[in-house]
């Protein structure tokens, strides 16, 4: 019965030892995995998608889930509205626009204020629905003010 027991503590550390190499190479996986997880957000961050406003081009950053069903709304409210009242209909809508464009485009002089004084209600859901629709050519009539 003895020798059982003396190769029980042998096998029993050869157990522990092969689980802890498991587990090492498990946390190494798993950096591996964060790593690259990191350097994957990282280049979405940086990604962008050029927006043609008249001869220019504004870089916005894509939209996260939020923005893209925001967007997604408005365009589709705007389908089913009489142009006439469109301010009346878009009115709690408004200030989200112009924040959203904002927000995510890069250049420093494109803030709230700017978006409201260069861009009309259509024009600016255009804008969102170009940069939601990660560069899907807006239509001819889109691309006026």
């Amino acid at each position: 019965m003895t020798t059982a027991t003396v190769s029980n503590p042998s096998a029993a550390n050869e157990a522990l030892e092969a689980r802890s190499q498991q587990q090492q190479e498990r946390r190494e996986e798993l950096r591996e995995a964060a790593s690259l997880q990191d350097r994957l957000e990282r280049q979405l961050a940086e990604e962008s998608i050029d927006v043609p406003i008249g001869d220019e081009t504004i870089p916005f950053r894509p939209f996260n889930r939020e923005a893209s069903q925001f967007a997604s709304l408005c365009q589709e409210h705007l389908e089913n509205i009489d142009e006439e009242n469109i301010e009346a209909e878009f009115d709690d809508a408004l200030d989200r626009m112009y924040a959203v464009a904002a927000e995510f485009s890069k250049p420093e002089f494109a803030d709230m204020s700017w978006w409201e004084q260069q861009f009309s209600i259509p024009r600016m859901i255009a804008i969102l629905t170009f940069v939601n629709t990660e560069g899907k050519p807006l239509e001819q009539g889109e691309t006026k003010k």
